[in-house]
Order: C-alpha cells, then structure tokens, then sequence
C-alpha cells in the first residue's frame, strides 16, 4: 500500500505514516514536515496557491501527483481546502484527519471555522454546555467536495479533563492521533480498502443541536 501524504506544518501526525509515503505534497515551503520527510529518504512536493483560483490550485496538484504511484492521500494537517478537480480525480482515496467529533450528514463539529485551536474550543464550550459525558474524537473520514462531509472510515475517542483547555486538550489528542494513524492504515493495507462506517447513535441529540451552534459561535468569535 502507498500513500501520497498532503501536509502543511510539522508533520507529526504524518511522519508516523512514512513507511507507506511514495510522496509528500505540502502547499507550505516553510512546512516542518519537508525536512522530516526529505531525511526519510521521500519525494516531496510543494505546490503553492498564492494567485491561483482553487480550480488552477487542483490542476496543478494532479499535474504533479502522475509523476507517482500511490492508493490513497492521506490528508495529515493540511490547512488548504481540498480543490473539486482533486476530489473528483481521486474519489474515493482520499481521506482527512479531523481532530474533533463528525457525524457526516448530521450535527457534528465540521464545517467553516472549524480548525486548530478552534475547534477544540467548541468541543470544550458544547461539553460544558449539555447534561451528559461528551468525549473528543479523532476522526478519519473520507474527503468529498462538502467540507468535512464525506463518509466517516474510523475515529478514537479523546476523552475530555476537569483542567482541560484548547490547548491542552489538543496536544493529548495528537498523541493519540499518531497511534490511531497507524493502527487504521494497518487495517487498510490488511484488508486491502477503506470501509465507511456508521456511527449506531446521533453525535449531537436532537435537544443539543442549538447548544452546539452556540459553542460553535462562541469558539469562532473568541
């Protein structure tokens, strides 16, 4: 199995996947993740948007990733919003880190704003928000042109501390992100696809959907 790994920092999470990396593309040239994979011995890639529109941005993507061979992309902290091009070119193959609840077609913590320290922010606000226990999730899911919307493949619950802030809670999911990386693309080279899943119950229950847009708006504006 080879991956074509999309990064835009570090590299933390995706440097735990290098022994599938036939290529790393990143949009940063500062990127962290460059030097990590470069000293691994991978190709890397830097394809900048800068004045091109989304659409010139995916051309430009695809024109480089024929020069590899891989079965999936596997998006590790890629801050750019995937191009419509690439999600049709390779649908079905690409999937996305996302270090927060989602519920695809349902209330979840995806959508506009909803990234870094933000987002754990809102999980944060929501957690304080309803009567119940609520964990954090690290979630693969596969990439469609809807944002944070395409099929759940797997996610790890996190789970939420007394003393937690953003930040804090950030960090302890990351952790657990690596280990859970590579536990899923084991199981996908085992079992030779990605498989979608459903989730047996709502993420967010029908009373709590107002208390999440609250959290949402609330994490966003701070």
């Amino acid at each position: 199995m080879r991956l074509a790994i999309f990064a835009s920092g570090t590299g933390s999470t995706a440097e735990v996947l290098f022994k599938y990396a036939s290529v790393v593309l990143t949009n940063n040239p500062q990127a962290g993740v460059i030097e990590k994979a470069k000293n691994a011995g991978i190709s890397v890639e830097v394809v900048e948007r800068k004045e091109l529109s989304l659409e010139q941005f995916g051309e430009k993507i695809i024109e480089v990733l024929r020069k590899y061979q891989f079965d999936y992309i596997s998006q590790n902290g890629w801050e750019m919003i995937t191009p419509v091009n690439v999600c049709k070119k390779y649908a079905g193959r690409i999937t996305n880190n996302h270090p927060a609840p989602l519920d695809p077609g349902f209330s979840d913590f995806g959508g506009k704003g909803m990234k870094g320290l933000t987002v754990h922010q809102a999980v944060l606000h929501f957690a304080h928000k309803i009567q119940r226990p609520f964990n954090s999730e690290i979630c693969i899911h596969l990439v469609n042109e809807e944002l944070d919307k395409g099929e759940l493949l797997g996610y790890a619950p996190v789970e939420i501390l007394e003393k937690d802030t953003a930040l804090i809670l950030q960090d302890r999911l990351k952790e657990i992100e690596k280990k859970f990386n590579v536990e899923f693309w084991g199981e996908v080279e085992r079992i030779g696809g990605l498989k979608p899943i459903q989730r047996a119950e709502r993420l967010i229950l029908e009373n709590e959907v107002g208390l999440l847009a609250e959290a949402k708006a609330q994490a966003i504006a701070s």
